[in-house]
């Protein structure tokens, strides 16, 4: 898509590597980064048990965005305002191949 979008969800594979492909084509495309949201389902997927036992989970997004709103299923994020595209594509090549 030629413009950004206010609002876009990853569900599926690869959700971490797709939030941030979701960042970062709204900022190439010139979306108002203010109101760009990224919804990611099954949030706490893997938040069970002991934290060394954690592995499923997408919170690691927080480095990059604030979660601006939780339910049980779903996080809504909004980028921090001093993170870069360096960083969301660090994150990215951290996770392109990442499965969960």
């Amino acid at each position: 898509e030629m413009e950004a979008y206010d609002v876009y969800l990853v569900d599926g594979r690869y959700r971490v590597a797709c939030a941030c492909a979701s960042f970062l084509h709204a900022m190439s495309r010139g979306g108002d980064m203010e109101r760009v949201r990224v919804g990611v389902h099954d949030w706490n997927r893997g938040k069970v048990g002991k934290v060394e036992d954690w592995h499923w989970g997408y919170w690691e997004l927080e480095e990059i965005a604030e979660t601006e709103h939780k339910s049980q299923l779903l996080a809504v994020l909004k980028l921090r305002p001093n993170t870069t595209e360096h960083d969301i594509m660090k994150m990215w090549k951290n996770h392109v191949w990442d499965r969960r």
